[in-house]
């Protein structure tokens, strides 16, 4: 059963949910844009003996936005909610999207059990997104879209009404294309250009969905050999498959932490 998570940073919110033994140190996981921590929601009941954090980033779910969303708050950010929270130590990790990119610069930084990353590669590549936030392109990406693109294609057929209902709302938020458009904005390759080198010796798994529309399968394959690390391809799956491909996800993730 997940239980809310709320602790207060710098006199700010942060919010999410927790499951599983109280007493074990959990997996972390941190969804990407524009979804929120209820990502992760269909996975408590499949793993219900592991012990999951599941953390809403700022400016989503409860959370609030950072005053500027750089690289180096979003980590600062995550770093002050762990240590708030009495986590330290090497933690299994799990990002998708942006957060997969926040949880592999917190593993390159404090080092972790293990990396889970789902439809987020490493690097440079970061910058493509870098690239919708110039004048003009930022109109089709965030003013005229604002993260419906993604929702409405970023699940499998079958998960797609369940998936709608719960984040439907989030693309109506008026202040959704600018926090995109913002974050977008502000990767930086100084921080992303040395990342891959970084994560050296991270037990790393790329769990990435077949049918995935905005880093294909080629994208997993390929950051899974520069990391060392492993890849596993959910059939079917697609942009956000720890929702729409909960079971295969939820699978391959006891397979990686056993």
């Amino acid at each position: 059963m997940m239980q809310p998570v709320s602790i207060p940073l710098h006199g700010r919110p942060t919010t999410g949910w927790r499951s599983g033994p109280e007493d074990a140190a959990p997996a972390v996981l941190l969804h990407g844009v524009p979804t929120d921590a209820r990502l992760f929601s269909r996975l408590p009941a499949l793993l219900p003996d592991r012990a999951l954090l599941a953390l809403d980033l700022p400016g989503y779910g409860g959370t609030a936005p950072l005053p500027v969303p750089t690289l180096t708050a979003y980590t600062d950010w995550l770093s002050a909610a762990l240590s708030a929270l009495g986590l330290s130590g090497p933690l299994h990790l799990v990002g998708q999207d942006y957060g997969g990119l926040l949880a592999a610069l917190h593993a390159a930084q404090h080092g972790a059990a293990s990396l889970t990353l789902t439809s987020a590669p490493t690097g440079l590549l970061w910058l493509i997104p870098r690239l919708t936030a110039l004048p003009g392109l930022h109109r089709y990406f965030y003013q005229h879209h604002g993260g419906g693109l993604y929702l409405h294609h970023g699940v499998c057929d079958g998960a797609r009404a369940a998936f709608l209902e719960t984040f439907g709302g989030v693309v109506a938020r008026p202040e959704l294309p600018g926090l995109m458009r913002q974050t977008a904005q502000h990767l930086s390759a100084r921080t992303l250009w040395p990342l891959t080198r970084r994560l050296a010796g991270v037990d790393t798994l790329c769990l990435w969905g077949t049918e995935d529309r905005f880093n294909p399968p080629a994208t997993a394959r390929w950051t899974a050999r520069r990391l060392g690390g492993r890849c596993v391809l959910v059939d079917g799956g697609r942009h956000y498959v720890p929702f729409g491909q909960a079971g295969a996800y939820a699978a391959a993730l006891s397979a990686q932490w056993g």
